[in-house]
């Protein structure tokens, strides 16, 4: 008996201790928290010390054992509430509130341990009466109820602290997941954190390469409102087995987070990407190796894919026949032999000059800065070859005005004045070295329209002609627009960056993510905004894209946990693969 009240004592001081830490002066909903955790306090050491001690009937056991099933329940309510308004908690504040939470768990769980039907030292004689019909109605009614509130508690610590239901809600990592498959998420080797605050277990586990990840999306501004509205998702999701998903933004847009991506660099290694294969090194390799585990996850071509997944695809970014165009633009890109790109680039820069002296219309540059003729803008991929009628009007540009010649000159010619013997002159880096070499198949063709052109006007005073190889130039000009498109998903600087030309590399802790879908996702290479830059950086006279080429890492701390197991749909039930 003595045993039992020194736990009750215990339960009483660690709520109390709970409570003290929860005042706040606020007058937000975070001064709800104290109030609530002292009533229950207060109620609990009324029923331990006025009642029970002096009378220990079966009623007040029940009831005690109950509060003792409610504390820690309440006590997370109280901890969100005192976290869920405007005033910000430190770190330490936290941390004392947890340590007390942890005891109260521990001492009202040993509590309602001893109070159980074997093991309690209170004894009463079985009540053979028969209650009123309208009692045992209330009765069985109040247990449903209790029965659904705990169920919903035991779910939630679930969902915080041991493992999340999470529904895939895009293709991004097809053909692993497709939309609507669910998924389980082992939190507790993540080291999950206590609502709301930045107070965690230790993480257990570290990651591997290959693991397939649910976090928090980088790309979001994170702020407490935001935190509190993730939270309340986050929890009404898990309650109802995530069929019900609020989380979606004033426009009405389901929030892209949690996103789930696989992890690709690991703390230790540089990357890099080109024509869609990932590279890496450590600080004890010199040269890049092509990953293989990522070969083995990375999908670009989805019409490949077996017909079964085929019909479940809602979104093929690009046909087979487009991807096959990709391929064959990489292949001229790598095996582009840089000497005869620069005869070529003389002969056509001489051809277009002898051809403006046949009209009598080469201007040298007489005034101003020749160099900004033609703004980076107006030399636009989607804007020169995409619209070919765009080239013509800078053909007609560069034949009448002061210093188009000049400028056309240096457009084709400059960038060979700077490249050694048969080698760019960023051959070492893999994919500036790609870049350069995409800028002059890009330069090459435009320079080729823009002389043609210049021929169809000697010939039949106007630029409109559909003879083959105006047909076959205009094509090439639509592969190389559409390359620009899908470059960033086939792409991506070495990353981390190198610094005063030493390598860099992902840091302690950090992880670079990326979606096997490659042509869908939008993940840790991308910024979700898209900028104009020029195709190779390394010339001044480069054409330019748009890129949302942004590459960053994720801290450990934002990675929710590991998907490790598919629950449905049941046919294609199964634990993830991530070797």
């Amino acid at each position: 008996m003595k045993r039992i009240f020194i736990l009750f004592y215990a339960t009483a001081v660690s709520a109390l201790l709970f409570s003290i830490s929860l005042f706040t002066l606020s007058f937000g909903v975070e001064i709800c928290a104290f109030p609530l955790m002292i009533v229950f306090t207060a109620i609990f050491a009324f029923v331990v010390l006025f009642k029970l001690k002096k009378e220990p009937t079966l009623g007040f056991v029940k009831a005690i054992k109950k509060l003792c099933e409610y504390a820690p329940f309440v006590g997370i309510v109280a901890f969100v509430l005192r976290r869920a308004g405007v005033s910000e908690t430190s770190y330490a504040l936290d941390f004392i509130s947890v340590v007390f939470w942890v005891l109260l768990l521990v001492f009202s769980s040993l509590s309602g341990y001893f109070l159980k039907d074997k093991r309690t030292p209170f004894a009463f004689k079985e009540d053979k009466k028969k209650k009123p019909l309208g009692r045992r109605i209330f009765f069985e009614i109040a247990d449903w109820i209790d029965a659904f509130v705990q169920a919903a508690f035991i779910v939630s610590f679930v969902n915080i602290f041991i493992f999340q239901l999470y529904a895939i809600p895009s293709e991004s990592m097809i053909p692993q997941f497709l939309i609507g498959d669910r998924v389980a998420v082992l939190k507790t080797a993540a080291g999950p954190s206590f609502p709301l605050s930045k107070v965690a277990l230790p993480r257990i586990a570290s990651y591997k390469k290959g693991d397939i990840v649910v976090f928090r999306n980088p790309h979001y501004t994170v702020g407490r409102k935001y935190e509190v509205r993730t939270f309340v998702n986050q929890l009404v999701y898990m309650l109802t087995f995530s069929t019900v998903n609020l989380a979606y933004d004033e426009s009405g847009q389901m929030l892209a987070d949690p996103l789930v991506k696989r992890i690709a660099g690991v703390p230790g290694e540089q990357l890099v990407m080109v024509d869609g294969v990932l590279y890496s090194r450590t600080n004890t390799e010199k040269d890049f190796s092509p990953v293989a585990l990522d070969a083995k996850f990375a999908e670009y071509n989805l019409n490949s894919l077996d017909s079964s997944i085929k019909r479940k695809i809602h979104d093929f970014p690009i046909s087979e026949k487009d991807f096959i165009s990709l391929c064959e633009i990489e292949s001229l890109r790598k095996n582009l032999d840089i000497e005869n790109a620069k005869l070529e680039s003389l002969r056509i820069s001489s051809k277009f000059n002898m051809l403006c002296t046949q009209l009598g219309s080469f201007k040298p540059f007489q005034n101003g800065e020749w160099q900004n003729f033609v703004l980076i803008k107006d030399l636009a991929v989607h804007k020169l070859f995409f619209n070919i009628s765009n080239i013509d009007n800078l053909t007609q540009r560069l034949m009448t005005q002061e210093g188009g010649a000049v400028w056309f000159s240096a457009f084709m010619t400059d960038w060979a004045s700077k490249c050694p013997a048969g080698t760019t002159p960023v051959a070492d880096d893999p994919y500036k070295d790609s870049m350069y070499r995409l800028n002059i198949l890009m330069k090459l063709t435009l320079g080729k329209l823009v002389v043609h052109n210049i021929e169809t006007y000697l010939n039949t005073g106007s630029f409109s002609s559909n003879d083959e190889t105006r047909l076959q130039l205009t094509e090439d000009a639509q592969k190389l627009f559409k390359y620009s498109l899908f470059n960033d998903s086939r792409n991506m600087p070495v990353f981390p960056e190198n610094k005063n030309g030493s390598p860099s590399y992902i840091e302690k802790n950090e992880y670079f993510l990326m979606g096997d879908n490659r042509f869908n996702s939008l993940d840790l290479r991308h910024s979700y905004e898209q900028i104009l830059v020029p195709v190779s950086e390394e010339d001044i006279y480069s054409l330019s894209y748009y890129s949302r080429l942004e590459p960053q890492t994720i801290n450990a701390s934002r990675i929710l946990g590991v998907t490790i197991l598919r629950f449905y749909p049941f046919n294609r039930f199964g634990l993830i693969q991530s070797k």
